[in-house]
């Protein structure tokens, strides 16, 4: 059972071992083994296309001009990595996050309410410790972060998939309306969402805070809130909005808590640091769940991070993303695919139309398959079985079409979704619009039956 000083006051507990509580809630929740992790896919890809292959998986982001100040940062307080790291984190950092959040979200952001995390995935994980007990259910969007599910599991929850496939990755109260239990204590909501690329305005989002009950978390991965197509005067207009400003407006003492990362926001995924603000008084669990589970960032990274956030550059990061992204959709369109342009983010969501050579198709459209939650390698998420065709979204497929077109993307099934591939924007547009032109090529020869998919070994 988790410490008293975690999780929310007066909420239930189950005792359960761990590994045993693990398994169990992942059977529950319909999650097979882990998925193939991408990095070996990789592997695998590169292994099958010795010519080249142009791996529009990425994650990482194009690089943004990043101050020398960081550097002097770190060489200052070189010596200070000698000393551990209070786990919510340095104080200086603690203070520049919280400056950079409050400029924002509008709100007044103390470093009090700031805990500095290894990333965002960390930061989730200590949000779910600091917030969730075992058997807690805790809400998720489909198509999900590659992660959510099985963190959540990890730390006891049991995760409870809310399907937005049939709003082409939107999320809506009625949808949340339909899965709420009296068990349920989180939403897990990544805002602009990844893989989808949507983003909830400021009014979306007030109408999903009013459905949910007041003791209902939102865990809000909100990584991806400096990359958004529209320009900033568009997007005061439009209402965009942090869940903690929204939050802060419902005025109901719900618990929220605000991930953000240096992967992301610094396009620097290898610093491995991030901010997590809270709440009002929810930091302390957020520290005790940091201390229990990693402890705090590496402190030369942590100085790093600071000294970005002390100065972001002053630039339109979406302006090299604009041009390649209406080259793919371009090439994704003439290639029979289906896309609806992402708001925010730097991916690509792309699905085949229903029917097209899917395994889980059926003459009931979009919303008949079932939500994808097993291994990517066998129905239903949708590989080749006997005569079925192969699923677009499936890693048999993805591998498949590495080898034929040297052109890697990251497979559906992984999202939670098989009928659905990603493409990251954050690579040459050259090789971008050469990249789309031979996967969606590879593709149709797949739905034209000129080609066939068998399971692949791993």
């Amino acid at each position: 059972m988790l410490d008293e000083g975690f999780a929310s006051p007066g909420r239930h507990k189950h005792s359960s071992g761990v590994e045993a509580g693990v398994r169990a809630v992942t059977a529950a929740a319909g999650l097979g083994p882990a998925p193939p992790a991408m990095a070996e896919l990789r592997r695998q890809a590169r292994a099958a296309a010795p010519d080249g292959l142009i791996d529009l998986s990425r994650s990482e982001p194009l690089p943004i001009p990043l101050s020398d100040e960081c550097a002097a940062r770190v060489a200052e307080g070189f010596m200070r990595a000698r000393q551990y790291s209070p786990p919510a984190g340095l104080m200086p950092v603690r203070d520049a996050a919280a400056r950079y959040a409050s400029g924002r979200t509008g709100l007044a952001i103390d470093a009090a309410d700031v805990t500095i995390v290894a990333g965002a995935m960390a930061g989730l994980a200590v949000a779910l410790r600091a917030l969730i007990d075992p058997g807690d259910e805790v809400l998720v969007p489909v198509p999900y972060f590659h992660s959510y599910p099985k963190q959540v599991a990890m730390l006891g929850g049991v995760p409870r998939l809310v399907d937005t496939r049939p709003l082409q990755g939107e999320l809506t109260p009625a949808a949340i309306e339909r899965e709420l239990t009296p068990r349920t204590r989180a939403l897990l909501l990544c805002n602009p969402a990844n893989p989808a690329g949507v983003l909830l305005d400021r009014q979306r989002l007030a109408a999903i805070l009013a459905v949910l009950p007041a003791d209902v978390a939102v865990i809000a991965d909100e990584v991806y809130a400096e990359y958004v197509y529209a320009a900033a005067d568009a997007r005061s207009t439009r209402g965009d909005a942090s869940v903690l400003a929204v939050a802060a407006e419902e005025d109901a003492g719900r618990e929220v808590v605000s991930l953000d990362t240096a992967s992301k926001t610094a396009a620097m995924p290898g610093w491995r640091v991030g901010s997590a603000v809270g709440t009002p008084g929810l930091t302390p669990r957020l520290a005790r769940a940091a201390a229990t589970l990693s402890g705090a960032p590496g402190t030369l990274a942590q100085l790093a991070y600071g000294a970005w956030l002390d100065d972001p550059p002053q630039l339109d990061r979406m302006a090299p993303y604009r041009p390649r992204l209406r080259d793919a959709l371009d090439a994704l369109h003439a290639g029979g695919l289906t896309v609806r342009p992402p708001d925010g983010s730097y991916y690509v969501w792309a699905s085949a139309p229903p029917g097209a050579a899917d395994a889980d198709a059926s003459s009931d459209g979009p919303t008949a398959a079932p939500i994808a939650v097993g291994d990517g390698s066998t129905t239903p998420s949708g590989t080749s079985n006997g005569n079925a065709a192969p699923a677009f979204g499936a890693t048999d497929t993805a591998l498949e079409l590495a080898r034929r077109s040297g052109v890697l993307v990251w497979p559906g099934i992984l999202f939670g979704d098989s009928r659905s591939v990603r493409i990251s924007l954050s690579v040459p547009r050259r090789e971008l619009r050469d990249g789309v032109i031979r996967f969606t090529d590879s593709w149709r020869e797949v739905r034209e039956g000129d080609i066939s998919i068998s399971r692949s070994r791993r």
